[in-house]
This record gives C-alpha cells, structure tokens and sequence, in this order.
C-alpha cells in the first residue's frame, strides 16, 4: 500500500532530523518541512486511490494521517517555545518552562474522554471520530481556532484532535526533559539517582517500546492502572533512552508480517535456556 511506504519513509527521516538535539530550532523547522511533505503525499495517495472500504478509512484517519500531522503540531509548538524562551537568566527560562508545563497538563486534561478512548484502544465509536460521513461533527470547543487546517477531503470531526493530543504528549515529554536539563544546570537537580545508575538500554527501541506495551497490557503496575506515558516516561528516564513516537513505533511493530513480539519471544527463550542450564 503507498500509505505504508510513505509512512514507513517519514519515520525514516523523522528519526535522521532527531538527532539534531542541538539545534532544536532547525531540527523543529526541518520537522514541519518533513511533515508537510509526508501530509501531501498521503493526500495524492488518496485523491488517486481513494478508500476501499470503512476499515481502512478508519484506519487512514485515525493511525496514518494522525502520525505527520501530530509531529507537525508538535515541531511547530516545539518552534515557537524555543523562539520564546529567555535566553540568558535560568530562572527565568524555569519559570517559563512551568507555565508551559502547566498549560499543557490543563490541555491534555480538557480531552480526558477522547484520552481514555486512546490509551484503552476503544474503538466503538472510530465510525464517528474517524469516517467522513460525519465529519462535519467537531467538538464545539474546536470550531474557532482550527478552520485553517480543514479540508473536506482529507479531514474528519476528531482526527485533528487526535494528532494533537499526540502532539502535546510529545511535547510534554519535551518540556520535561528541558527541565530536567536545566535543573541540573543550576545544581537543584539531585543527581544521586542518574550518578548511581548506570544502566542504559542497548536493543533496539522497537524492543523498549514491546517491553513498554507487554508491562502494561499485563498490569504489572499500579494494579493495571498506570498509564503507557507514564511507563514510557519512567522507561526513558531510568535507562537513558528516547522513545520518540513510542505509539508510532507500536504500530509498525503491529503491522508486522511476522513474529510481532519478536523481542519477548527472545526474552523468553533466554530466559528458559538460562533455567535449563541450572545455577550457573
């Protein structure tokens, strides 16, 4: 499927351009580039080709479009915070990355309802959320602020909603991560935890993200209650590594033809293979 190739070729590109730590404005720019280049070939994929039926214009909406546009809504918000910040007083650049931190969390918070729908993998009313036919039925609270990015083609009532709140996770992790280094800049950050540990994770982050997913589907947490974020983000964290899109790369890891839990499954027989050789 051509949507399939040119998705596969943006997180390709997309994992070139996050390298670019250091110049996150560029790398920002370079993102909404990449972004808007990905948008216009998913939508001359599908003036040519069309849908064929339902399932795979839900599919469409809710899994392929939603991945360039949320990084689109991401880098650009990742542009204007970085033009913002204060550039010489830390205090200032802390109190800054509060009030966005702040405004956030008050964002994410205001779709709760579509958030559950999302971290629960609903999909009971992806009819309505994700097909055209309905898609003149937009949030109320969207209607005044979001008409620049609708097209009757290549839009329904909740797929904007859902790459932004992709976006706005990705961004939270990034604000997060910018206080962290800048606490530690000041010397207010305790550094016990990140001296005394030394572990980093060397696999793959395909194999992060299935190990990621496997703790949570089984509830080794919170009773079953914590959510992905929240384990992606202690993930990254304690053993040193960016995810990305770790909801981007659980889909590829879905589509897979063959052996979907290909790093459980050799954890598995490593685990095995060490009990059979005994105490050793």
């Amino acid at each position: 499927m051509p949507s399939k190739i040119i998705l596969s070729a943006f997180y390709q590109e997309l994992n070139t351009i996050n390298i670019m730590e250091d110049d996150r404005i560029g790398q920002a720019n370079l993102g909404v580039i990449l972004c808007k280049k990905t948008l216009g070939q998913l939508k001359e994929v599908l003036l040519k080709n069309g849908l064929a039926n339902q399932q795979e214009e839900i599919h469409f909406f809710k899994n392929v479009k939603a991945a360039p546009m949320g990084y689109l809504i991401y880098f650009k918000k990742v542009m204007a915070f970085e033009m913002g910040m204060p550039k010489l007083d830390i205090k200032c650049q802390l109190n800054f990355l509060a009030k966005h931190i702040l405004k956030t969390n008050k964002h994410l918070r205001r779709y709760e309802g579509l958030s559950f729908y999302k971290e629960q993998k609903h999909s009971h009313l992806d009819e309505l959320y994700f097909t055209r036919k309905y898609q003149d039925n937009i949030p109320p609270i969207e209607l005044y602020y979001r008409s620049c990015y609708r097209d009757p083609i290549f839009h329904t009532s909740h797929d904007l909603l859902w790459a932004e709140m992709k976006a706005y996770d990705l961004f939270l992790r990034f604000l997060c991560k910018r206080q962290s280094l800048l606490n530690s800049e000041t010397g207010d950050f305790v550094k016990e935890e990140s001296d005394q540990n030394t572990l980093k994770w060397t696999l793959s982050k395909a194999s992060a993200v299935e190990m990621i997913y496997g703790i949570h589907c089984i509830g080794a947490l919170n009773h079953g209650q914590a959510e992905i974020k929240k384990i992606a983000v202690f993930f990254e964290q304690f053993f040193k590594i960016d995810l990305g899109d770790y909801y981007g790369t659980f889909i590829q890891i879905r589509s897979r033809k063959i052996n979907r839990t290909k790093f459980l499954d050799e954890l598995k027989l490593a685990l095995l293979k060490k009990m059979d050789e005994g105490d050793q």
